[in-house]
């Protein structure tokens, strides 16, 4: 991860990934950190799965949208989703897409 990462992200990956996570900050950018992260893989011969520009990585975030349609009991319209690199949004937004339709989302980023 960049250098430029704040706290509280790097506290939940360690929280959340445990023993299988080693975290490394390297350089004040994502472009940065992702070269590096590529290399790493490579030299290491293990995958490299993308934070968000990834298919598998968005359906698994779309599931955030089904748990949210899932707990509701009246149509939603409008969602509000925090977007940094899109993975996010674009799971959310296909899901919803199918599931509601009517529903309008909207991007906020802080």
């Amino acid at each position: 991860m960049p250098t430029t990462t704040p706290n509280q992200k790097i506290t939940k990956v360690k929280h959340f990934g445990g023993e299988w996570v080693e975290i490394r900050l390297v350089g004040d950018t994502f472009d940065v950190a992702n070269k590096v992260a590529h290399r790493f893989s490579d030299d290491e011969d293990i995958p490299y799965i993308h934070p968000f520009n990834d298919e598998d990585v968005m359906a698994g975030q779309g599931t955030v949208a089904k748990e949210i349609l899932d707990d509701i009991d009246v149509p939603l319209d409008f969602l509000l989703v925090a977007v940094g690199g899109g993975g996010l949004i674009s799971g959310a937004g296909s899901y919803f897409r199918q599931k509601s339709p009517g529903t309008k989302i909207i991007a906020v980023e802080a």
